[in-house]
């Protein structure tokens, strides 16, 4: 699980701080980096939370899940307010089972 941003929504956006854009990317992965990350740490899916923006009318939910399906070989899901994701039993080593 992993919370995200469309950094670039921002950035096109007009009247944006500067300040407030660097806060976003610092307390943020980008869209656009989650992949990659969840491929290195070997999971078999991603989900998406705390999405910024939260509108799926300014950014669609088929958008955040192409983004961040580059460079990752599993499962994406867009997470949903009082969305319920079954989890698989973990082992001790903390390894997929």
């Amino acid at each position: 699980m992993h919370e995200v941003i469309d950094l670039d929504f921002y950035r096109r956006g007009s009247g944006y701080d500067p300040a407030l854009l660097q806060h976003f990317a610092e307390a943020h992965t980008d869209v656009s980096e989650v992949g990659r990350i969840a491929e290195r740490s070997g999971v078999a899916t991603l989900v998406l939370n705390h999405l910024v923006p939260a509108d799926t009318f300014l950014v669609p939910e088929s958008s955040w899940r192409r983004r961040a399906q580059k460079g990752f070989s599993g499962r994406v899901v867009v997470g949903s307010d009082l969305a319920r994701i079954p989890l698989r039993s973990w082992g001790l080593s903390g390894r997929r089972s």
